[in-house]
């Protein structure tokens, strides 16, 4: 007769197996927890088919400076017109209307205007330190292609940079002209199955291609004759003209589950990441090779007077490193402080544990932006029970008295750490008028927690 326990794990395994067979054969999502999206020409637009497709953008980035800032820090054109636009949305577009050539807007700059002066000036600073917009739509980034001169390849990057320098130039503040990029190309590629009636077509890749053009005086023109240049210093009146075109392209080939795919052909960022772990590769070797000669010098010289004949007392003394057993069974100096580490460092052993689990099997989707710091946020904080076992049964084990003290530094020991010294980088950041500062509210509400 077959045990119970055997017969509950084979009807276990029968059970996870009829479930897989399911989802091989269900129109399952590649992500759990997100879905695509639907997109038809507005003529047959419905409740599950969209035809307008939101742009939406995160804070501009920079190789050479660590502080974000706002789409709005560089005077570029705000969504309706309006001074301040919907959170994170800059405009938007309808699905398969072909653009050529659109005008978005016209910054004026005065040159006995102080205001008009310090924004051009912050123009040209974000230039000089190659600040990127990123642009996102339908939940995926855009990325930048461009060709190099005498390259046959063309170069895909993540972020749309905002200009450059004349003359092949490497950009610093010094730099006498700065060409800015105030016309965008971009080509939205779809996936649409015919034999689906009912579903419309899905974005599967965004990829924008940037030009520099001076406009003539009161007119849209976007034939590429010459850059826009701006001067190191003023001596006119300007007016920027920002135009774009919109085209779509179908490509049945790439399906929507992987359609991230694309983004792995940015250029620099897999040599980067290579570069990297070769980098960690070699240096973890190095310590371990330095560690494990130190050892080995240590226990061969220590071996050696084990294997001697004893000729004295002082020969019959153990040696160096078997004098340890003494040390197994001695209370640590600072228990308290050693119960309240392990405990923390347990909990955070469990969620990064469980955070990779939720990643590796696909339920963290990248389309949900800022989904991985809130699950391991929540997971640490549902996870503080097992950092109050450790510690207790630690400090128990060793002997100590104090244990209400002990489960209160537990839990407050580690997050008032962390939470003081973000907090005094936060008013730094926030100082320097960078898009990273939280809000005080957000931050209240954090701490709270």
């Amino acid at each position: 007769m077959v045990p119970w326990r055997w017969k509950t794990i084979t009807m276990m395994v029968i059970n996870l197996q009829l479930l897989l067979s399911c989802l091989d054969s269900s129109d399952a999502f590649y992500l759990p927890g997100s879905k695509p999206s639907f997109y038809c020409p507005k003529s047959k637009a419905t409740p599950s088919c969209k035809s307008e497709i939101p742009f939406l953008i995160n804070t501009l980035n920079s190789p050479e400076v660590a502080e974000p800032y706002e789409y709005s820090s560089f005077d570029f054109c705000q969504y309706n017109g309006s001074k301040v636009a919907p959170a994170e949305t800059i405009g938007q577009i309808n699905f398969m209307e072909e653009i050529n050539c659109a005008k978005v807007c016209t910054k004026s700059y005065f040159q006995t205007d102080k205001k008009s002066i310090a924004k051009l000036d912050r123009l040209k600073y974000g230039i000089a330190k190659g600040y990127w917009n990123n642009w996102l739509i339908d939940d995926i980034p855009v990325i930048q292609t461009y060709h190099i001169s005498n390259h046959a390849a063309v170069i895909n990057t993540l972020g749309l940079h905002i200009g450059g320098c004349t003359n092949n130039q490497a950009c610093t503040e010094k730099s006498n002209e700065f060409y800015l990029f105030n016309h965008i190309d971009l080509t939205i590629t779809y996936n649409y199955d015919n034999t689906n009636k009912n579903s419309g077509a899905n974005i599967i890749s965004a990829v924008a291609t940037l030009g520099s053009i001076n406009h003539p005086s009161g007119e849209v023109n976007c034939i590429r004759t010459s850059p826009y240049v701006l001067k190191d210093k003023m001596t006119k009146n300007i007016s920027i003209t920002y135009t774009y075109s919109v085209h779509f392209k179908r490509d049945n080939t790439t399906s929507w589950s992987s359609r991230w795919n694309y983004i792995l052909k940015s250029h620099s960022h897999p040599k980067i990441l290579w570069f990297s772990l070769i980098n960690s590769v070699i240096l973890a070797a190095i310590l371990c090779g330095c560690v494990a000669l130190v050892l080995v010098r240590t226990l061969h010289k220590d071996v050696t007077c084990c294997r001697r004949s004893p000729s004295s007392e002082k020969a019959l003394a153990e040696p160096g490193w078997k004098l340890i057993h003494g040390d197994v069974f001695r209370s640590p100096g600072r228990r308290m402080l050693l119960s309240v580490l392990s405990g923390n460092g347990i909990q955070l052993l469990v969620t990064c544990i469980l955070v990779l689990m939720l990643a590796c099997f696909g339920i963290l989707s990248p389309a949900l932006r800022g989904g991985l710091v809130t699950c391991a946020l929540f997971i640490y904080l549902f996870s503080s029970g097992i950092a109050g076992y450790t510690s207790a049964r630690i400090y128990k084990g060793i002997g100590g008295q104090n244990w209400k003290i002990m489960t209160i530094m537990t839990f407050f020991l580690l997050p008032a750490l962390v939470i003081g010294i973000y907090f005094l980088l936060n008013i730094l950041i926030w100082a320097g008028q960078s898009s990273a500062a939280i809000p005080f509210g957000t931050f209240v509400a954090v701490t709270a927690l």
